[in-house]
């Protein structure tokens, strides 16, 4: 057993030295958020080199790497993706790749704020003005600085008394899925802020995983799976999971959709998790569609613009290039 141990972790090992040693030699392979090791490090120097990165350099590929890539993307007129497939690898080694320009905003991490209030004061010139205040006033951000607030507010949470199932037999439960509490909680603690009481949600952090549960059988709608357990704070009562699980219709079976999405591209919308994350869980959609399937696409900022109009889920570079280019700037002209 320790010898079969040995020669697998030997040949993971070569698997990795072989991954690094064709990405540096240019037989490269895609590379995303979640990898690491040479091929990664690699690409992250180049990126530095470039101007397109300030993260450091650790072989692994986090958000960082990922901000970097998307740039490099864009400023080389390539889909923007995130995601260092082949044809940005090779323009990203080659002479002909695009320096990073620098951003005469850097020194303003408020100029989108600062733009929505001017805009919305009736101020239209707003790029020029910023772009003098910037090329002016280039340190003007630590003149400026505003310590960062909480925007998240959290509804609190009242804890169901006890109740006896004599004068309270019926127990009901959502059959919708809600998992953002896990989700607010987990980036939270990344970031190394204090994780507010009422933004734990139990059901919320449980519905987060997916567990392998009964399929429904028959002409039954769902399956069902209970656990009755043993209460670990209360040794007097018990625990009952309820487990659900819808009956899944087969692809062929599925009527054709069509997908009206109504996305908020407003400068408040600015930020990793935000448009960002708007963006990326798009693509991760349109993956799940076919052509079918048909999907349209309007935005709203200062003013509302009609990106795709009953488009087929078929046409993915046409719809990924759409979202791509989005950009968050401008006020929030919601009606």
């Amino acid at each position: 057993m320790k010898h079969s141990v040995r020669i697998i972790s030997i040949c993971l090992i070569l698997c990795m030295l072989c991954t690094g040693a064709s990405a540096l030699a240019g037989g490269y392979s895609l590379l995303k958020r979640g990898d690491s090791g040479e091929a990664v490090l690699a690409l992250q120097q180049r990126l530095a080199e470039l101007g397109y990165s300030e993260t450091e350099t650790d072989g692994v590929y986090g958000a960082g790497t990922e901000n970097a890539v998307s740039h490099f993307q864009r400023e080389n007129n390539l889909l923007i993706t995130g995601i260092a497939d082949q044809t940005t690898q090779t323009l990203l080694f080659s002479e002909r790749a695009i320096s990073a320009e620098p951003d005469i905003l850097d020194g303003l991490p408020y100029a989108l704020e600062f733009e929505e209030a001017l805009t919305e004061s009736g101020a239209y010139y707003v790029e020029p003005m910023m772009s003098a205040l910037a090329t002016a006033m280039p340190n003007m951000s630590a003149k400026m600085a505003v310590p960062d607030f909480n925007r998240d507010s959290y509804a609190m949470i009242h804890e169901n008394g006890f109740l006896s199932v004599t004068a309270a037999p019926l127990s009901t439960f959502a059959a919708d899925v809600d998992t953002s509490s896990y989700a607010q909680v987990r980036s939270r603690i990344l970031r190394g802020l204090k994780v507010q009481a009422d933004s734990v949600r139990t059901e919320e952090m449980l519905n987060y995983f997916h567990y392998t549960v009964k399929d429904a059988e028959g002409d039954e709608p769902f399956g069902v799976v209970m656990e009755l357990t043993d209460c670990p704070w209360n040794a007097q009562t018990k625990l009952l999971r309820v487990f659900l699980n819808a009956r899944e219709v087969p692809a062929a079976d599925r009527a054709p959709r069509h997908l009206v999405f109504l996305i908020d591209t407003s400068g408040s919308m600015h930020g990793e998790d935000r448009l960002d994350l708007v963006k990326r869980a798009f693509l991760m959609l349109l993956e799940n569609m076919d052509a079918k399937d048909h999907v349209s696409i309007v935005t709203y900022a200062s003013r509302e613009e009609t990106l795709a109009e009953y488009v087929s889920a078929g046409e993915k570079t046409r719809l990924m290039e759409a979202i791509s280019d989005l950009e968050a700037k401008g006020y929030t002209n919601g009606s």
